[in-house]
């Protein structure tokens, strides 16, 4: 019998194993956890009418990945899309909410911006290109293109709010490659964007979740795709069961757990985890690997979770929320307006529910914070931002400590030469957001280019018998 072996029971190592599962007849596939749940970050709370997430609270459908794995577990009718009433986001700037422009009309409006921020935004079709191709950081990359003003008002809240990062430190080819592959290709950025913008699809409504601009998620959270991959994946799951160590073998991979003794004998090897346990199992293979693993650093996330009675906050809540501008003080990332994003199925009747999120690189002291105090630098900010004076009539708090991974300035270079490390490693692919992007959609399409690499490196290595079957994943 054939065997795989893929360590990390999050969402890309889930998906992963679940696709070999379904592909390959009488393949044997064992996931290692080392904790005791499944879905890493993903893990939805339930209680007093709340549907409270305490990591990501949806995806957007960039690619197919995700809606296929969804479709092929039966879980279509019970996704959600996002209201599309309450597109709007807002930026928190100078102590204010203000609109974030998604069009040339709204852009020229907007106050978020002084005229000569708009100006030097609007002069960047006659920014010469750079013919230097070092990496930049992401806020060199902006100053250059767009000016000081954009890169405070419009970027750093952004990828604060995706990356919980810093500009200064991270990459632009590796958190925003489509705006540094636009100043390639063409002529000016901005117009080739607000051009994309205005080419949405009139087919694809803002309810549709097929729609790939739609914030998508499940009518009782996202734990409930984790709960049907751990279902379909039966006895191949094993929690409390850390991999210590990773072993070539004649015939494969031997994995060590705690138990000590070596596992049995694995023709290919999955590794799902974050970037530092992967450094400790496949580092001393080669120093690329060591390379890579050690420079991916992660910020520490708190999610608060604070639900009130919709007629104690006076702010109509009419849009997805809000992050902060660069310019902000504060260790508030911003505020997601949960029960606005999904009406009627994050929050009792009457009812609304503010998910703030705390630390990120503003305040890496935040995972040793207590509980108390960050729900209450939560609650202090809603009352200065929202005028919400009153306590909650829920709350919940989640603590991230590893956060999300921040890929510094080099980090393609680096993630090429460990990629051509893994690959002379014979039967060993690495996925996870220490490696192939952030977010839900970013990981299952990993992890399905995972299954497929590793099917055909099966069939290299082992004629097909009458009974086993090997083909595209979703294909």
């Amino acid at each position: 019998m054939r065997r795989v072996a893929v360590i990390g029971g999050g969402i890309s190592g889930l998906a992963c194993a679940y696709d070999l599962k379904q592909a390959v007849t009488g393949l044997r596939v064992d996931l290692f956890e080392s904790g005791p749940e499944l879905g890493g970050a993903i893990q939805t709370r339930r209680t007093d009418g709340y549907v409270i997430e305490q990591g990501p609270t949806g995806f957007i459908n960039r690619n197919t990945s995700t809606l296929d794995l969804v479709d092929r577990l039966g879980l279509t009718d019970e996704l959600i899309a996002g209201d599309g009433t309450h597109r709007r986001r807002y930026v928190l700037a100078d102590g204010a909410l203000r609109t974030f422009p998604t069009s040339a009309a709204e852009f020229l409006k907007s106050d978020l911006l002084t005229w000569g921020g708009k100006l030097r935004v609007l002069a960047e079709p006659f920014i010469a290109r750079s013919k230097n191709q070092r990496d930049e950081s992401v806020a060199e990359f902006v100053r250059r293109r767009f000016g000081s003003e954009a890169l405070d008002l419009l970027v750093s809240p952004f990828v604060s709010g995706v990356y919980a990062g810093e500009t200064e430190r991270l990459s632009v080819r590796a958190t925003l490659p489509e705006l540094k592959g636009l100043e390639l290709r063409d002529k000016s950025i901005m117009w080739s964007l607000w051009k994309r913008g205005q080419r949405k699809s009139p087919a694809a409504s803002d309810s549709d979740a097929s729609n790939q601009t739609t914030y998508v998620s499940f009518r009782q959270g996202l734990s409930v795709l984790v709960d049907a991959l751990r279902e379909a994946l039966g006895d191949s799951i094993h929690v409390n069961a850390p991999v210590r160590a990773l072993t070539r073998v004649e015939h494969g991979w031997s994995l060590q757990t705690d138990s000590g003794d070596p596992t049995a004998v694995y023709d290919a090897v999955v590794s799902a985890v974050s970037a530092d346990v992967t450094g400790r199992l496949l580092g001393q293979w080669d120093p690329a690997i060591l390379e890579h693993c050690e420079e991916v650093e992660h910020a520490p996330v708190a999610m608060v979770a604070l639900g009130y009675r919709a007629s104690d906050v006076a702010h109509p809540l009419d849009g997805f929320g809000y992050l902060l501008s660069a310019r902000e003080p504060g260790d508030v990332l911003g505020v997601l307006w949960n029960s606005s994003i999904y009406p009627g199925h994050r929050a009792p009747e009457g009812h609304v529910l503010l998910q703030v999120i705390v630390g990120g690189a503003r305040d890496y002291g935040v995972r040793t914070r207590s509980e108390e105090d960050v729900i209450h630098a939560a609650k202090r900010h809603l009352k200065s931002v929202l005028g919400i004076g009153v306590e909650p009539a829920h709350q919940a708090y989640f603590l991230h400590s590893r956060g999300l991974p921040q890929y510094a300035v080099g980090h393609k270079d680096r993630l090429e030469r460990a990629r051509a490390a893994f690959t002379a490693l014979s039967g060993v692919y690495v996925i996870g957001n220490g490696f192939d992007g952030m977010g839900i959609n970013s990981c299952t399409a990993a992890a399905q280019t995972a299954a497929t690499d590793v099917i055909a490196y099966l069939s290299e290595r082992t004629r097909p018998t009458a009974d086993s079957r090997a083909e595209r994943i979703g294909g």
